[in-house]
């Protein structure tokens, strides 16, 4: 693994939410079901990487736009991330051992994947996440918070797995804790929008 990588590749998608105009529920719904359909159609054709990449990328971005609109509270959101992470755990816990070199073709269809020499991976619920969250402070006009959350949720991995040597970590709970520490920094920056309070930091 490339140190870093993770972080740049999660700033990037945080850059797609937050500079990209935004789009109706409606039309992201539709951008999910074509990224769904796409991703049918080429596996019958097996039609994979690198395509599969771009679709990934519009499932995860179109998702996770969607699911922070929905969780709207930062309380919501929490509970949101505290499953997923309890689940990502388990699921590592369970099938713990080395991290495959390659991946089968089908694979290909849940990470964003990088082949030799470096055989990247990033999966596609981690990407969504990371969607999700910058979506989340996105819809809360915080500045740069959108980035934060990603940013110190997989730097904080990176340098984890650096000084503990393990790789293929779960990365929702470090997600999850970039999420909680943004969460703590907006609590102690918030101003006013448009003379009233913003209810979004509420925990309602």
């Amino acid at each position: 693994m490339v140190f870093g990588l993770e972080v740049i590749v999660g700033i990037l998608f945080c850059s797609l939410v937050v500079f990209f105009p935004r789009a109706s529920n409606p039309l992201m719904i539709l951008l999910l079901l074509s990224a769904i359909f796409l991703a049918i159609s080429t596996a019958i054709l097996s039609i994979f990487y690198p395509w599969s990449n771009l679709i990934v990328s519009l499932t995860a971005y179109s998702g996770g736009i969607l699911i922070a609109r929905t969780l709207r509270t930062i309380k919501a959101f929490t509970v949101f991330l505290l499953v997923l992470s309890s689940l990502d755990i388990a699921q590592a816990y369970f099938t713990s051992g080395p991290p495959p070199q390659g991946m089968n073709s089908y694979a290909l269809y849940g990470n964003i994947f990088i082949a030799n020499p470096i055989n990247f991976k990033l999966g596609i619920i981690d990407v969504l996440i990371i969607c999700a969250m910058a979506e989340h402070w996105k819809e809360r006009k915080r500045g740069l918070l959108p980035f934060l959350p990603a940013f110190l949720g997989l730097i904080t991995a990176d340098f984890f797995s650096l000084i503990s040597g393990i790789e293929g970590l779960p990365l929702i709970p470090f997600l999850a804790l970039g999420f909680f520490l943004t969460s703590w920094i907006n609590s102690h920056i918030k101003k006013p929008i448009n003379g009233k309070e913003d209810q979004g930091n509420r925990f309602t």
